[in-house]
């Protein structure tokens, strides 16, 4: 993905999925920001930037009421699960 402020990310293939619309605060704020973080600048093919983490969701668990043989249960369950193809277990 690549994107400028308040510009449309698009994709290095043109898949039409989705598209995303962010806003990139000024120099002096991100670089503060990196600071506060630990994150170093770096620099690859004439450009320099900093690599910010995305969490898109957390591992957190969500629930939800049920019905079994008359008894009403509440059942946590993850919100999402990791997959490979060597294991069909999540995290």
């Amino acid at each position: 993905m690549a994107a400028s402020n308040l510009q449309r990310a698009t994709s290095p293939v043109d898949t039409g999925l989705f598209e995303i619309l962010f806003e990139i605060p000024d120099e002096e704020t991100v670089e503060a920001i990196a600071e506060e973080y630990g994150l170093e600048k770096q620099y690859d093919d004439g450009v320099w930037y900093y690599e910010f983490p995305v969490t898109w969701a957390d591992k957190a668990m969500d629930g939800g009421w049920t019905i079994s043989d008359g008894e009403v249960a509440w059942v946590e369950s993850p919100r999402f699960q990791y997959m490979d193809s060597t294991s069909t277990t999540g995290v």
